[in-house]
């Protein structure tokens, strides 16, 4: 609600903007009491844990790009042949934090998947996805479910599985303003040109479950899609 110098009031709804800087944000949850998704910061670009009692390895994978300590690569590897040692009967690859990066990590998961295909099976692969889901991350989303046979769980994506990337960033002469310019059309799907990749099970994650550290999102995936 504004008030203007004569006291008139109104309501005006201002869309929300994210912060450039991300460390100026502060976590209304704290992350000893967090949920999974949120107990690490995003600048952990890929981590994973196993789920003992469900037998299920959730990996969540932050943004397209490379750790100095692990290289993707390597982190793969590890997780996969980790998951092959404990018998893991399924993988959760959480990309609900991945707002993009280099396009060409997508092809990393892929290849490993086909190194260990019994992941890439229906019901055995399960991609959590929603607004924050954006560029390379979407690209991967959408390649998960047409060559793996990845069930979705959550919210539609940001945009849509056919998209112009890799930018280019150009300096205005006059205005001195920066802009980014795309240079390639990345396209994983022939058919669907929509603006957003709909989840196969929808799970909406509310600001009260947010608030109270639930993550409906995930527990569906593990109990249910």
């Amino acid at each position: 609600m504004f008030q203007d110098a004569d006291e008139d009031r109104s309501i005006r709804y201002l869309p929300a903007q994210l912060a450039e800087d991300v460390e100026a944000w502060i976590p209304a949850v704290p992350s000893s009491t967090a949920p999974l998704y949120l107990q690490r910061s995003q600048d952990v670009y890929y981590w994973y844990t196993y789920l003992e009692g469900s037998q299920a390895v959730y990996f969540q994978h932050n943004a397209c790009a490379e750790m100095d300590d692990v290289p993707f690569w390597r982190f793969l590897k590890d997780m996969f042949d980790a998951m092959r040692a404990a018998g893991a009967q399924r993988l959760i690859i959480d990309l609900r934090r991945n707002t993009g990066g280099r396009l060409e990590s997508v092809g990393s998961v892929l290849g490993y998947l086909r190194v260990y295909p019994e992941y890439a099976r229906q019901g055995r692969l399960i991609v959590l996805v929603g607004g924050n889901t954006f560029s390379s991350a979407v690209y991967l989303t959408s390649l998960l479910r047409e060559t793996a046979a990845a069930t979705l769980v959550g919210e539609p994506t940001s945009q849509g599985p056919n998209f112009y990337g890799s930018f280019r960033e150009t300096l205005l002469p006059n205005s001195g303003l920066e802009v980014h310019i795309p240079l390639v059309f990345w396209q994983s799907s022939e058919e669907d040109y929509t603006s957003a990749i709909e989840p196969d099970v929808w799970v909406q994650l509310s600001s009260e479950d947010y608030f109270s550290a639930h993550d409906p999102v995930l527990e569906r995936a593990l109990f249910g899609p």
